[in-house]
């Protein structure tokens, strides 16, 4: 806006730029001590009012967050033995003597091991206090209660902190860092709680319980300024109520009645409630009343009507946050006018306070939503023709914990929104682009190299020194901790717990070796083009928090650009290479298909969960997300799968022709979507090295025909249960149903979709394919439902075929075995013997139109029994493991027509993260009883 900057930007610019370290904002125990150590010499220094307001709260939550690690560390539990109780309920006695002995041997673990840290941690309570005492006052440097806090931090110096202590790490408070509360903020609640004890004939102690992690920052400011409006004998504590209560916490807590006290509890703004409703169970074990406590929480935009039934309750509504009053004109124009000139007017402007309203309505989005407001500027530049210019205030943070939003949009420079500064915790920036939002504006066509450009410019200028979330305390929500949990699904529900050892072991191989502050959220819509270029809004909050994968890898925001865009494999490969070449970061090929598998299970599953939650029409919408994601998800691993075939794709048909079913014989679900394992790989490879051209046959949809030819470099295959063939060699689909079929298939697809709670598969064109969801999985309609909707609409063309996840409805006359017979006689192969394999009741009729029908073992019934006719054979080994068998035999009835060797292909050593997918490839398709034993040896994959 400027040709110089303004006094107040060059002022901002060299105060934040001694907090490089705050990009990364979950430090540990030592690194705070550290920061507090410099934030208190540097504070007597500053010369602004705000720099020093600044120091004030950012000592504040220093000394809050080291005492909320301790508490933390203190707290911690042995095991958590509530999940064996859920999946076994016999075993629960069991459990509940067993979780008996935790605690006895917590105990003995406090009185033994964690005695000096616990001495510690009450001293450090001190300090706590003197630095709430300095907030509240808003003491300067110099005066008593700064003197104080020196004091008390000088009995307390690093030195004497337990090593084992120092390198644990905080967690971050979401209320101050993505939830746009301050101080003030508690200061408020403080207000109304006093109030609400105004008229007390007995007075009693009043303890304040914050609840952790908040309740850390809250109980003992809540407190202090409880204290210093008069209320006598008030203390403070915290818990951690999703854990229970230590035995420390559990002897605090019984004094509450043996002091008659009431209580004050205090958290964040509360999603469910679930945790209060622990906090108040705990309480009440503890002797403490209802009508002893009150309840004294913000409620967030995404929860304004939140309620709790029981306990006094003091809220604050998101109007009156101190940040909804500082971005209102009056008070953000002082700010705005120390950036863009003291002549600048803020007239009133329609179209600005519609996208206001906008903006506003976003919160019911959910938690991560900040405050934002837009203004319009004008005489910013004295002298010219008046024109206008927009610039938008957003919240970022609180202290210390926003100001990574300021450095980030200060180092990006060119790819973000220019930004003019940060005050107040408001970000300041110009408005990019029309003056609309979200759904009013179309997202722009950002090109790869820009994609590439902001991803490489965020790993050289936003470095970090290290991986903060690898090593992060048990409970904290990391990409690492969900990859584990991703990738151990291929031992098993029960057997991959013990893996996680192993798992991590591995992982630590694929840690980045340039951390940095990442993006987190690389959707189109995130993206702004004007006619000075195109900007990444939204660049600064979706990174680290309570509710995001604190994640460090670029790779990550390579990996979710290409799902959110729906990149090609050309595009993909165009992104990774550009920002290797830009970053320096060759390794990154290799990690990014971990992230797409991660990102990827995380949305499908985020979208069955909401679509079978949400009541609304949307619930339409969020399955199409989940099939189109589960659909990625299944061509991102074939595609990798692929990679390590030996024999290339054939480019034209044979005459050996062999039909392969997809579920349960070359596809397995150990992650939760469609893969193939090493013995599928291997069936594949040896078929097409013996000259036999491979067509997938499946009840599965067109789309996914489609994506296996295109994935595995297969001629064709039959979809939808035999009612399409589809070509890849010469790209031709051809329908295998007549055009009165077609006519009631879609008749029947609008009726299915308006009965209550079903969902119908979009990616099926051939066929309808239906189902209701339960469980977060897949299950089928009754049967004489599906019936009922056939003769109700007449549509007497059409027929079901039910399965134990879905309802498939086709056209008369359409099976398999059909579609086996179409696809021959399409490929001039009539007279030729085929071979087929397959598992379930819908394959019977391909196995009985083959001429050599395979099945592996644990098909269905009706498989066993043509068995017994001798129409099919089957192996004896399950899925892939019988598809590699019958492979074999089949390629000893032919000669190979000649492939590179394994070994050629393989002359070097496959990348960490590729080695990692192929070993578990392999471990997907053991048998239970190897399961076992690999279980046995849970140091090692």
């Amino acid at each position: 806006m400027h040709a110089d900057p303004p006094p107040a930007c060059r002022e901002e610019e060299a105060f934040y730029a001694r907090y490089d370290w705050c990009l990364n904002p979950i430090l540990t125990v030592g690194q705070l001590l550290q920061r507090l150590q410099e934030e208190v010499a540097a504070a007597p220094g500053l010369a602004a009012a705000w720099q020093r307001e600044e120091a004030r709260i950012n000592v504040y939550l220093f000394v809050c967050a080291i005492a909320g690690t301790v508490d933390d560390y203190l707290s911690r539990p042995l095991g958590d033995l509530s999940p064996i109780a859920a999946h076994f309920p016999r075993l629960r006695p069991a459990v509940r003597l067993a979780e008996h002995v935790h605690r006895g041997a917590e105990s003995v673990r406090g009185a033994l091991v964690d005695h000096m840290v616990a001495r510690w941690g009450r001293r450090w309570r001190k300090c706590v206090d003197a630095a709430c005492d300095v907030l509240v006052a808003g003491a300067e440097p110099g005066d008593r209660r700064w003197t104080e806090l020196e004091f008390r931090l000088r009995e307390q110096p690093p030195t004497s902190v337990p090593a084992r202590v120092l390198h644990r790490r905080m967690a971050i408070p979401a209320a101050f860092r993505n939830q746009d509360l301050t101080h003030h903020d508690v200061a408020t609640l403080a207000g109304r709680v006093a109030g609400k004890r105004r008229g007390v004939r007995r007075v009693r102690p009043l303890v304040v319980v914050g609840l952790r992690t908040a309740g850390a920052y809250f109980a003992p400011l809540l407190a202090a300024h409880l204290t210093a409006r008069g209320i006598p004998a008030v203390s403070w504590m915290t818990i951690r109520p999703k854990r229970g209560a230590s035995l420390g916490e559990r002897r605090r807590l019984r004094t509450l009645q043996t002091d008659g006290a009431d209580v004050v509890v205090v958290d964040e703004p509360p999603n469910s409630g679930a945790t209060f409703r622990l906090a108040l169970a705990i309480l009440a074990r503890a002797g403490v009343s209802a009508d002893r406590v009150t309840v004294a929480v913000p409620r967030s935009p995404a929860k304004a009507d939140w309620t709790l039934t029981g306990p006094r309750l003091v809220l604050l509504d998101p109007p009156d946050y101190h940040k909804v009053g500082l971005l209102q004109p009056s008070a953000v124009a002082p700010m705005l006018r120390e950036y863009c000139g003291a002549n600048a007017r803020f007239p009133e402007n329609a179209q600005v306070e519609a996208l206001n309203a906008r903006l506003q309505a976003l919160h019911r989005d959910g938690f991560h939503v900040r405050h934002k407001r837009v203004y319009e500027l004008r005489n910013i530049h004295p002298g010219s023709r008046p024109t206008s210019t927009y610039v938008i205030a957003k919240s970022v943070g609180w202290g210390w914990l926003g100001y990574h939003a300021y450095l980030a949009g200060t180092r990006l420079a060119g790819l973000v929104p220019p930004v003019l500064g940060l005050r107040n915790g408001l970000l300041i920036s110009e408005w990019v682009g029309a003056l609309e939002v979200d759904a009013a504006r179309a997202a722009p066509d950002v090109p790869v190299p820009t994609l590439a450009a902001y991803v490489a410019a965020r790993a050289r200028r936003l470095r970090l020194p290290e991986d903060p979330g690898f090593d992060a305390l048990a409970g904290v929500r990391t990409g690492w901790r969900e990859l584990i949990n991703l990738l151990r699904r291929a031992y098993g529900l029960y057997f991959g717990r013990l893996k996680i050892a192993a798992l991590r072991r591995r992982l630590r191989r694929l840690i980045p070796p340039q951390p940095a502050l990442i993006d987190g959220r690389m959707r189109p819509r995130e993206w702004v083009a004007n006619g000075s270029g195109t900007f990444k809004t939204d660049f600064e909050h979706h990174n680290f928090g309570k509710t995001e994968l604190n994640v460090v890898d670029p790779a990550y925001d390579l990996g979710v650009t290409t799902l959110e865009f729906g990149q090609s494999p050309t595009a993909e490969r165009q992104l990774i290479e550009t920002y290797a070449r830009e970053s320096g970061d060759a390794g990154a090929e290799d990690r990014v298909l971990l992230y797409q598998l991660l990102h990827g299970a995380l949305l499908m599953n985020e979208a069955l969960a909401k679509a079978s939650s949400d009541d609304s029409a949307e619930r339409h919408e969020w399955n199409r997300r989940y099939l189109a994601t589960r659909h990625i998800l299944a061509s991102l691993l074939n595609r990798f799968v692929a990679t390590r075939l030996s024999t290339p794709a054939p480019v034209t048909w044979t005459k050996r022709l062999f039909f392969l079913d997809l579920d349960g014989v070359f596809d397995s679900e150990a992650f939760g979507f469609p893969h193939t394992t090493t013995s599928g790989l291997a069936a594949l490879d040896l078929l097409r090295a013996h000259g036999f051209s491979v067509l997938v046959h499946t009840g599965r949809s067109v789309e996914d025909v489609h994506s296996y030819c295109r994935d595995y470099g297969l001629p064709g295959g039959v979809g939808e249960l035999g009612s399409v063939l589809v070509d890849a060699v010469a790209g031709r689909e051809i329908t295998l149903i007549d055009d009165q079929a077609r006519g009631q298939l879609n008749r029947c697809r609008t009726a299915l979709t308006g009965l209550p709670g079903v969902f119908v598969d979009p990616m099926y064109h051939h066929a309808v394919r239906a189902y209701r969801i339960a469980d977060e999985r897949t299950v089928p309609l009754p049967r004489p439902q599906v019936e009922e909707v056939l003769r109700e609409k007449r549509l007497d063309r059409l027929k079901v075929s039910p399965s134990s996840v879905d309802d498939i409805v086709l056209a008369r006359g359409v099976d398999k075995g059909q579609g086996l017979k179409a696809a021959k006689e399409y490929l001039g192969c009539a007279d030729e013997p085929v071979a087929a394999i397959g598992d379930s009741d819908r394959d019977v009729p391909m196995l009985v139109a083959a001429d050599l029908a395979y099945a592996p073992s644990g098909c269905s019934a009706a498989v066993r029994a043509l068995s017994a006719e001798g129409r099919c054979r089957i192996i004896p080994r399950p899925m892939q493991h019988g598809l590699l068998r019958a492979a074999r035999e089949l390629a000893g009835r032919q000669p190979a027509t000649g492939a590179p060797s394994r070994e050629a292909r393989r002359a070097a050593p496959p990348a960490p993260a590729a080695d990692l997918l192929e070993t578990l490839l392999r471990v997907a398709e053991r048998s239970r009883f190897r399961q076992f034993l690999s279980a046995l040896a849970w140091w090692r994959l």
